[in-house]
């Protein structure tokens, strides 16, 4: 097994054997929080708790298809990987140590359902544009229609549910509602809250003073943001 998001999905998931859940070392495990799931850069799964033991640990969860892959991705050089509390693996073929400490892991195959790993392999191989495609072809169109429809109503219930909670708290306010969302959307997914947040510290009264004047209003939106907190010699940034 070589794909790692396979790891993913069954910690994500819970979808392996919990009877007598032990590390590789013969330690208890039990996992209070499985940690939220990071798709960029660091540790796999964020603010996890589990109780290895007797002691209760809070921190990062680290995968592998192959425990060896911490030391192929020199993890162990990485201060981001120091509050890592638990390693979970598909196989470990090596014992790891992060700095002096040996790193509690926890081995998934032997509590995996083989079937499991063959339908997750065979939907990978798959060539068709959706990989479930050819079980869809099975499900009558009239339901195909009326799930596609709740989909879309449950996305827009979704999208007028976060609007509306900003209306309120913009005191019913339209245009700065509008303002603090166009922001929001310029954050994409991983920039969002960000976004949001420099347009409520930057409330929109205060950019409508400074219309015509686009060096004042980026030196507004940047300043807001701390980005011109140094020394520098660059002409626009001084001015």
């Amino acid at each position: 097994m070589k794909d790692e998001r396979f790891v993913h999905f069954l910690w994500k998931y819970k979808r392996f054997d919990f009877k007598n859940l032990k590390t590789t070392q013969g330690e208890t495990i039990q996992i209070i929080e499985a940690g939220e799931h990071n798709t960029h850069a660091g540790p796999d799964f964020l603010n996890a708790k589990i109780k290895i033991g007797d002691m209760l640990w809070a921190g990062n969860v680290e995968m592998h298809c192959r425990a060896s892959d911490w030391h192929k991705h020199q993890h162990e050089k990485d201060p981001a990987y120091d509050n890592v509390i638990l390693h979970v693996v598909f196989v470990e073929d090596v014992r790891v140590k992060n700095g002096k400490r040996q790193m509690p892991c926890l081995e998934l195959k032997p509590r995996t359902d083989k079937k499991m790993l063959l339908t997750y392999q065979a939907l990978l191989a798959n060539q068709d544009a959706i990989p479930c495609q050819p079980w869809l072809k099975d499900v009558p169109e009239l339901t195909m229609g009326i799930w596609l429809d709740r989909l879309l109503a449950e996305r827009m219930e979704s999208r007028f549910a976060s609007i509306n909670i900003l209306y309120l708290k913009n005191n019913k306010n339209w245009e700065e509602t509008f303002y603090q969302y166009f922001a929001r959307s310029f954050g994409m997914k991983v920039n969002a809250d960000s976004f949001e947040m420099l347009a409520q510290a930057l409330p929109l009264k205060i950019i409508q003073k400074h219309q015509g004047q686009l060096l004042q209003i980026e030196a507004l939106l940047f300043g807001q943001a701390g980005m011109l907190e140094e020394e520098k010699k660059d002409a626009y940034y001084k001015k």
